[in-house]
């Protein structure tokens, strides 16, 4: 049936998508809840529409079309899918609606918005689902607190409906990614967080990173038909895929270095039952532009930057325009509610995004990250802390206690060099981790900064006088001294250029961070960490 001939355009959205995959702290549900949402669209409508005779067209980011012949056949295939979801993924639930369409190019972009008003008004007013708690009689579901529906042997737990086909799938995930991409024979994927990110006799932490792209909405909005919409959605779906491949196979070069301990880095947890070293990274959602992962926190900063230069780097030409992306990194204990670890990387990448757009407008041709380190279970917004007393000297509220988010992509403005993320990695946190010998000096310079540009001068010309302290990007080790950088034609006497000083970010990073003689030099790894494409 060709496109000339359909009368009906059917737009769906999975709702509750970011509940349902991590509102759970067991990583194998994690995984199976992310599985499910891409089998929904990706699987199951495709499915669907073809076996009832329409044509289904395009998915991503958690929404997808079908074009029908008719009213009829589209409310079928909607009906069909809400049952699927009920049987095989309760829990999570679609929301549509259908417009005429008389099949023209013309026509197509107002349907589209008409598609997108009506399904905004069909959510906002969608009665909540009906939940039954047991009435007293029934356990309840450790994950999700609804009456449960089966005992978890291995776990020791009760599980409802929804958590049990999370975790039942989530077998299949690790499965799916096995496929997609194949691990070398001596490592596995894990579906636990206990086996990221934890070192025997050291503080345990998780990095977790959100990714997403710049202003895709509007790059859709852009497409004049729905050929051209397709055609979109695959770049973005291949786009998204290549750049998960590279940053993977950016781990799997530097491997050897990453697992040095006497280089500084760290040793792999080893799986319970292959007794195999597990992946030091694990991606839990990975579609288009859209990229979640959970790793160790000591490359997770390193792997966030490699992600944004890949993207940017398979996106150079979408639809004829170069793409860009932010992300957002969690930096958490083990044990901190996976929801929260994962709403802060969301938040931080949001956040950067709308600092993008404010110092340089809707077109900013820019990636950027940024970064928080949570020690508790802090539960303060992001406005909250990075305007509260946390992040403000002492002495002058005007002085901001960091220089994030940091540009991977794309140059920073002249009067903020030190923002760039080559700089700031390879040359200040490469420094501080390069006299080790100091540290403790470097962290008495935190508590400096604490007291504002004043104070900390003063500190600084001390060091001078009795350290030769260097500000030279390059070092001798033989030199004898202190070495804290400076960018190029940027004075930073006071340590505050512009109200503001990348000198606490270094120093919190200096031991949470690899150095970076644990990454390869090879031409398989290149570009090296931090350096832009």
């Amino acid at each position: 049936m060709g496109i000339a001939d359909m009368s009906y355009l059917s737009l769906y959205d999975l709702t509750g998508i970011q509940p349902y995959i991590f509102g759970s702290n067991i990583l194998q549900e994690n995984l199976g809840g992310s599985y499910l949402v891409k089998q929904a669209l990706d699987e199951w409508l495709p499915i669907i529409s073809n076996k009832m005779g329409a044509e289904f067209q395009w998915s991503g980011g958690g929404n997808a079309m079908v074009t029908t012949a008719d009213l009829d056949q589209a409310k079928q295939i909607a009906t069909e899918l809400s049952r699927c979801l009920h049987q095989t993924a309760p829990g999570l639930y679609v929301a549509c609606t259908h417009e005429s369409w008389d099949g023209s190019d013309d026509d197509f972009k107002a349907r589209r918005e008409a598609l997108y008003r009506q399904l905004h008004a069909n959510k906002a007013g969608r009665w909540p689902p009906a939940v039954f708690d047991g009435a007293g009689f029934t356990a309840a579901c450790a994950s999700t607190g609804e009456s449960a529906a089966k005992w978890d042997k291995k776990n020791e737990k009760w599980l409802g409906p929804a958590a049990k086909a999370r975790l039942d799938y989530g077998k299949k995930a690790a499965e799916y990614l096995q496929k997609i991409y194949p691990l070398p024979d001596d490592l596995v994927w894990t579906n636990q967080f206990d086996q990221l990110g934890r070192s025997h006799g050291e503080q345990s932490t998780l990095g977790v990173i959100h990714f997403d792209g710049n202003s895709m909405g509007q790059r859709f909005e852009k497409a004049h038909s729905l050929p051209e919409l397709c055609e979109l959605s695959k770049q973005v779906n291949e786009a998204g895929k290549r750049t998960l491949r590279a940053a993977l196979d950016w781990v799997t070069a530097n491997l050897d270095g990453i697992r040095n301990v006497d280089q500084g880095g760290f040793s792999l947890s080893i799986d319970d039952q292959s007794r195999k070293p597990c992946f030091p990274v694990r991606p839990i959602v990975y579609g288009g532009d859209d990229i979640t992962l959970a790793c160790d926190a000591r490359i997770a900063l390193d792997l966030a930057a490699k992600l944004l230069q890949e993207w940017h780097r398979n996106t150079c030409n979408l639809l004829g325009e170069p793409a860009h992306a932010c992300a957002g990194i969690a930096l958490v204990r083990v044990h901190y509610p996976f929801y929260r670890a994962y709403q802060l990387a969301e938040d931080l990448c949001k956040k950067t995004k709308q600092y993008l757009r404010k110092e340089h407008g809707e077109s900013a041709e820019i990636s950027a990250l940024d970064w928080e380190f949570i020690a508790g279970a802090g539960l303060t917004t992001h406005d909250q802390r990075r305007k509260g007393d946390l992040y403000r000297a002492a002495s002058d509220k005007q002085e901001q206690l960091h220089a994030r988010p940091y540009y991977v992509v794309g140059d920073p403005p002249a009067t903020t060099p030190y923002r760039d993320w080559s700089w700031f990695r390879n040359k200040l946190v490469h420094a501080l981790q390069q006299q080790e010998e100091t540290h403790t000096r470097f962290k008495e310079l935190a508590g400096v900064l604490h007291q504002g540009a004043r104070v900390t001068k003063i500190h600084l010309d001390r060091w001078r006088d009795r350290f030769g302290l260097s500000r030279a990007e390059e070092w001798d080790r033989k030199a004898d001294g202190l070495w804290l950088p400076e960018p190029k034609n940027l004075p930073m006497s006071d340590g505050f250029p512009n109200n503001e000083t990348p000198y606490l970010d270094a120093i919190e990073l200096m031991d949470r961070m690899l150095p970076l003689r644990c990454y390869s030099t090879s031409s398989e790894a290149e570009p090296a960490v931090g350096e832009s494409p």
